[in-house]
């Protein structure tokens, strides 16, 4: 493999789980986060 390669894979190793963490958090509060926005009007 080229030395490219890594930084790639690193990257992937990073962002995958940050993105399904950050997707898992808003799913879980997002309701909590709409309201809160739009002051109780939903």
């Amino acid at each position: 493999m080229t030395p490219i390669v890594w930084p790639h894979f690193a990257y992937l190793a990073i962002s995958i789980p940050l993105t399904i963490w950050v997707a898992r958090t808003l799913h879980r509060n997002g309701r909590v986060f709409l309201v809160d926005c739009f002051h109780g009007n939903t």
